[in-house]
Parts: structure tokens; C-alpha cells; sequence
């Protein structure tokens, strides 16, 4: 076997990795987003408003740091910075209430994800009172699963990073089959030819995180 063949088998086996990563992180956090939207206590406005701590109507990596720390959640300006990237639709480095509920509200049920987004229009509802300590405990470790999901990530995109021989356009060529975009069936085959059978909740958890624009 060649040197350029042994350095893109090392490409194809880190991509491998990120893959499968990708695919168990999403679920850890989407079975906490789940759990989060299953306390009938929990409000997606009460737990921005907890973290918007300056009451400006926007969250910073510098209020999920203060919050997270608070919380006994080892984090650093960076890793707040990567979560709050992944949900920044409007690209502003904040979140808005919309932003943050993409991050903590259910993706895969949305039975689930209505039943949460329609809990301050019941009878029952009670505005003024605080999250309790069971929801804040939730929404910590949906978080916590957050921050090791992009921790997992950038440590495969820097073993990428350090590959002579890895390059994007190619990767993508290669994945794609000479096509203009990855499909499922793809991305599919790719992974099994690399000892990854993943089932198709896996790829559903992966395009959740790579298909920013629902195609």
C-alpha cells in the first residue's frame, strides 16, 4: 500500500469517527431535549430568560459560560462560542428565544415539541413562578451533552486538520460519488465501506447536524 493511500484510509477512518460521534452525540441530546419538553414545568422562555442573565433579550458565550459554571459545567468562552454558533441562525454570535428553542426543544417528536411550545397558553400555567431545581437539572445536562457534542467534533476536525492528505473538496467527491450533493444512500455506503453500518435514526442524528439548510 502506498503512503497516499495508507494517509487517505487514516482521512476516511477520522471521518468515520466524526460520523459515528456525531450520530450518538445527537441522540444524548436529543433524549434530553425529550426529557426537558416531558417536565410539565419547563418553559423554553423561562430557561432563556435564567441564562439571559443581563435581561437583553439575547444570549452570549458569555452568559452560557456564567450560567454553565454556575452549574458546576467546566466551560471556556470557546466551547460556549461553538454551541452558540451551531443554533446562530442570524449569524449575530447570540441567541434569540427562536435560536434557543432549536436547541432545546424536541427535533424528533413533535407531539412533543408542541405539547412545550404550548404550555404558557394553559390554564394552568403560572408566568411568575420560577424553573424549579428538577428543570434546571434538565436543561444542565442537555447542555452538558451539547458541549461534549462539539467537543467530539473538534477534536476530529483537528486530527483532519493535521492529515497531509486530507483535503475538503475531495472528501466530499469522494462521499458524494462525483455528485453535487450528499445523499443518504451516500453517506450510507461511505460509512459501511469504513466499518460504520449505522441504522437510520444514525443518519437521520447526523443530517439534524450537517444539513443546515433542511434540504
Amino acid at each position: 500500500m502506498s503512503r497516499s493511500q495508507r494517509y487517505q484510509d487514516s482521512c476516511d477512518r477520522t471521518l468515520t469517527n466524526l460520523f459515528r460521534n456525531l450520530a450518538s452525540d445527537e441522540a444524548y441530546v436529543e433524549i434530553s431535549r425529550q426529557n426537558l419538553a416531558l417536565n410539565t414545568e419547563f418553559d423554553a422562555q423561562k430557561a432563556f430568560n435564567l441564562i439571559d442573565s443581563r435581561s437583553v433579550g439575547k444570549i452570549d458565550a458569555y452568559d452560557l459560560v456564567d450560567f454553565m459554571r454556575k452549574n458546576y459545567i467546566s466551560c471556556d468562552l470557546s466551547d460556549a462560542a461553538d454551541i452558540i454558533r451551531e443554533y446562530d441562525a442570524s449569524s449575530d454570535a447570540n441567541l434569540q428565544i427562536a435560536e434557543f428553542s432549536q436547541l432545546v426543544l424536541p427535533a424528533t417528536n413533535n407531539g412533543l415539541r408542541r405539547a412545550a411550545e404550548d404550555r404558557p397558553r394553559s390554564l394552568y400555567y403560572r408566568a411568575n413562578d420560577p424553573l424549579p431545581y428538577s428543570v434546571v437539572s434538565l436543561l444542565v445536562r442537555l447542555l452538558e451533552k451539547e458541549l461534549t457534542l462539539q467537543r467530539h467534533r473538534n477534536d476530529s476536525k483537528r486530527q483532519l486538520a493535521m492529515s497531509p492528505d486530507f483535503v475538503k473538496v475531495r472528501s466530499f467527491d469522494d462521499i458524494s460519488r462525483g455528485r453535487s450533493q450528499i445523499g443518504v444512500s451516500d453517506l450510507s455506503y461511505f460509512l459501511e465501506r469504513n466499518g460504520f453500518y449505522p441504522r437510520r435514526e444514525d443518519i437521520e442524528a447526523i443530517l439534524r447536524r450537517l444539513d443546515h439548510n433542511a434540504d
